[in-house]
């Protein structure tokens, strides 16, 4: 892990410090919007995986927010992990990428397989539905960039 620039909610870098690995940043905890802070951070590119381990016999009194989270993840292309073993072969694919990478080899992810788009390449492909268009009067007002508010 010592490889990886880590980050995580509050709870998780602490447990990350103790252990003597040093998280870049941290979010809140998850009940209180670390999820949200996380999914931010998958809609923004800036996450190559997550790992969100959680007991599968205990309820999650925020397992809207772990639901969402998982869910950006699929729609993002990006790494999850729920359990320790897939975590291991997830960061064993990752660590090796990045080894050749720093070997002067060529870095890349696994291809998504053909016929298969992100969310990126449909949302980038689609017109935006009725829902989702400006219906303001104001040609300038319509032609300015879109402005997302609140969190995801």
């Amino acid at each position: 892990l010592k490889d990886f620039r880590l980050t995580g909610t509050g709870t998780t870098c602490k447990m990350l410090s103790s252990i003597g690995l040093q998280p870049v940043g941290q979010t809140k905890s998850g009940p209180l919007g670390g999820d949200q802070e996380i999914g931010a951070m998958i809609c923004r590119e800036e996450l190559q995986g997550i790992f969100f381990f959680r007991d599968p016999l205990s309820a999650h009194a925020h397992i809207a927010d772990i639901e969402a989270l998982m869910r950006l993840a699929d729609c993002y292309q990006v790494y999850h992990c729920t359990n320790y073993r897939s975590a291991a072969a997830v960061l064993t694919v990752m660590h090796d990428r990045l080894k050749t990478a720093a070997h002067g080899g060529v870095r890349r992810s696994v291809a998504l397989p053909e016929g298969v788009a992100g969310l990126k390449q449909l949302t980038e492909a689609q017109p935006a539905s009725p829902q989702h268009q400006d219906f303001t009067e104001d040609p300038q007002a319509a032609s300015a960039p879109e402005v997302a508010v609140g969190q995801v």
